[in-house]
């Protein structure tokens, strides 16, 4: 691949929910995802990446305890009545976590990994021609998340990805140029 093809496949990528919920992921590109996202910078070598994939039937359990943590934690019944259903409008929901460290520096820097390694997954995701949208947990839903998924309870979630064969055409999106400083002396 050229410098030129990379940096198509970076600006081509955006994130939609332009999903066909009923066509299936051949569960061969997920572990091809996810061995991208295990090839992400880790100074450490920690290995911080914890990935739940959450397909079939599992999909509306998980919107049901995340409904119910979001319920505990107060939210708004409108939220909470649509986080039941949110998980079925694609059909595969990735969860993306990262383990803790053994301080707090490293703990930082296994997020910063798992980041990098996300966005492994999403280049990934748009090479095979395939929709995702990188989505946060709602707030207060950690450790709901992390026992649904079977990580441990000291891990943080830091992406709940929708994934699966797009229905419309993606727009590339404008983006603002970056705040570059040389600094030369």
């Amino acid at each position: 691949m050229s410098p030129d093809d990379l940096e198509k496949l970076i600006h081509a990528r955006t994130s939609a929910m332009t999903i066909d919920p009923q066509r299936p992921v051949d569960p061969s590109i997920i572990g091809r995802l996810a061995d991208a996202a295990q090839a992400a910078p880790n100074h450490r070598t920690t290995r911080p990446l914890r990935v739940g994939v959450v397909r079939g039937v599992a999909r509306a359990r998980f919107g049901g305890v995340v409904a119910d943590a979001m319920q505990q934690a107060g939210d708004e019944a409108r939220k909470v009545d649509k986080a039941r259903t949110k998980y079925l409008r694609a059909p595969v929901v990735l969860v993306v976590a990262a383990a803790r460290g053994a301080s707090d520096l490293e703990t930082e820097e296994n997020r910063y990994a798992v980041a990098a390694g996300i966005q492994n997954m999403l280049l990934m995701i748009e090479s095979f021609g395939l929709t995702a949208l990188w989505g946060s947990p709602p707030k207060g839903t950690n450790d709901a998340i992390t026992g649904f998924c079977g990580f441990d309870a000291t891990d943080h979630v830091m992406a709940v990805i929708y994934l699966g064969w797009g229905t419309a055409d993606r727009e590339p999106r404008t983006r603002p140029e970056p705040v570059v400083r040389h600094i030369e002396q």
